[in-house]
């Protein structure tokens, strides 16, 4: 269970990366 939840989790800030590539692509990985 937990290890599905933690992939919703990864990938809606994947999904909100490729968003807001702009002004997340100045940060430090």
């Amino acid at each position: 269970m937990w290890k599905y939840v933690t992939w919703l989790i990864l990938s809606a800030l994947r999904r909100r990366e490729l968003r807001d590539g702009r002004e997340w692509g100045h940060k430090p990985n």
